[in-house]
């Protein structure tokens, strides 16, 4: 069973591979796409075939997210690590024997006071409720407080109900898709809506505040973000990059009027990729990436955009050192 959000191994070429696509709650199976179509949750595949599983929101309203968390908080701004909760639900839902985990299963928290969320609140599990405490003043409700740290580098967090299904995970590194400014520099991972995929890099981002807003609304970070503008491109595009020539960072920016599947990639003069700066499905807006080629030698350099069926872009700099 792969229990994480990334893995790779080995198959025999031969022999058959059995797939079971399992939904997280608030979400249904809807098919498959790739080199096989099927709307069978449970398929066979093999050696060479590349597939997707597609899902959506299902009509399911009993649903707890993980919102904001906190990971290698600055030093500076020190609240330790701390973990929110959203019932983006209309009931009130009973966290009561409900766990929380990381990456490891020995790492566990059982909610295990009479504890209920209401509809629209926000609450958190902290790993240093003091230390949390003299960060923020504002009225936060705590849960209870973890015995384990998230890790500074990548980590899983998950959550699951009295019966023991997983209700909600957030898979999360500490490099780009995923947002840089939350790692160690005093601001948190925020979901930029609640009603958005949350298992999606693309879909945090460093928060507006700094230390991040526990116990409070996030904010449409689409609108606010420096990532973002407030009014949405209508075009596709894929803008010069600058500075160029550039020694040893540049920023690329691409423009998206509506939700797409984006690849954003480096290439050196011989056609072999150097970096990969997107990769996923992201929401309209306007992106920019930061290319760091301190590890490169001088030269010609391409970045390409693709957009399946819609575009493939190709423009061309220059790295002097």
């Amino acid at each position: 069973n792969i229990t994480d959000s990334y893995w790779s191994g080995d198959y025999f070429s031969d022999v058959d591979i059995p797939l079971k696509a399992i939904p997280k709650a608030g979400y249904e199976f809807v098919e498959w796409t790739g080199d096989i179509q099927s709307s069978d949750p449970e398929i066979v595949i093999q050696a060479g075939q590349n597939i997707e599983a597609i899902f959506a929101k299902s009509s399911d309203t009993t649903t707890v997210i993980i919102n904001e968390f906190m990971y290698n908080a600055s030093e500076t701004h020190n609240s330790e690590d701390w973990v929110e909760f959203y019932n983006a639900s209309s009931l009130p839902i009973d966290l009561t024997d409900w766990v929380f985990k990381d990456n490891d299963d020995a790492h566990s928290f059982l909610f295990q006071e009479p504890t209920v969320l209401a509809p629209g609140e926000f609450a958190v599990l902290t790993r240093d409720s003091s230390l949390f405490k003299e960060v923020y003043t504002h009225d936060v409700r705590i849960l209870g407080e973890i015995d384990f740290g998230l890790s500074g580098n990548s980590d899983q967090l998950r959550l699951f109900n009295v019966l023991g299904e997983l209700m909600d995970s957030v898979q999360y590194f500490d490099y780009d898709p995923w947002p840089l400014h939350a790692d160690g520099k005093g601001y948190s991972v925020s979901l930029i809506q609640h009603d958005v995929d949350n298992s999606l890099a693309e879909n945090w981002h460093s928060s507006n505040e700094l230390g991040g807003t526990p116990g409070l609304e996030n904010g449409d970070l689409r609108g606010t973000s420096a990532e973002y503008q407030t009014v949405l491109p209508t075009d596709f595009k894929l803008e010069v990059n600058y500075p160029n020539p550039f020694n040893p960072n540049t920023t690329i920016q691409f423009s998206i009027p509506k939700s797409s599947t984006v690849r954003l990639r480096v290439f050196n003069n011989l056609g072999q990729v150097v970096q990969v700066l997107a990769d996923g499905r992201f929401l309209p807006g306007v992106y920019t990436r930061n290319f760091d080629a301190t590890h490169l030698a001088s030269g010609v350099y391409f970045y390409r955009l693709e957009i399946p069926e819609v575009l493939t872009q190709t423009r061309k700099m220059l790295l002097v050192k």
